[in-house]
């Protein structure tokens, strides 16, 4: 079914602290949206993301499941791969909070260059972390 959105790019909209076969994991989702070239139609789903870390330890929230609002700030032009073993997602501020915020800025580096730069708001306050991690088209 197509569902006209007005955000165009790759969005981070979920974040999960999961059980992965006894192993615990962190799990980003991200959507990709596209423009859809016509007028007043604004952008179409495009794909589907996970950014994965093992480093559960590297966050602390008290909700391990969330749902994300973000807001593109910076974006690259390098085509998104469909995988990059090689992957750091982190909140980054000019002055580190020493409390959990409900609003972080979140960078994604595939392969050692940015992808992209969100204003994040989570469902429930988190502190600053750095994951170093892989991603995988879905």
């Amino acid at each position: 079914m197509f569902v006209p959105t007005d955000k165009v790019g790759l969005f981070p909209v979920h974040m999960e602290i999961e059980d992965n076969d006894g192993s615990p994991q962190v799990r980003f989702e991200f959507q990709k949206f596209t423009d859809t070239g016509v007028p007043g139609l604004g952008s179409t789903f495009a794909g589907a993301f996970n950014f994965f870390s093992s480093d559960v330890t590297g966050i602390s929230t008290s909700n391990g499941s969330q749902q994300l609002d973000a807001g593109i700030l910076e974006s690259s032009d390098f085509p998104i791969p469909g995988q990059e073993p090689d992957a750091n997602l982190r909140t980054f501020s000019e002055a580190e909070p020493t409390s959990a915020l409900e609003v972080q800025s979140v960078k994604l580096f595939l392969g050692g260059f940015l992808m992209g730069t969100w204003s994040v708001q989570f469902e429930t306050p988190i502190h600053v972390f750095n994951l170093d991690g892989r991603w995988a088209k879905v």
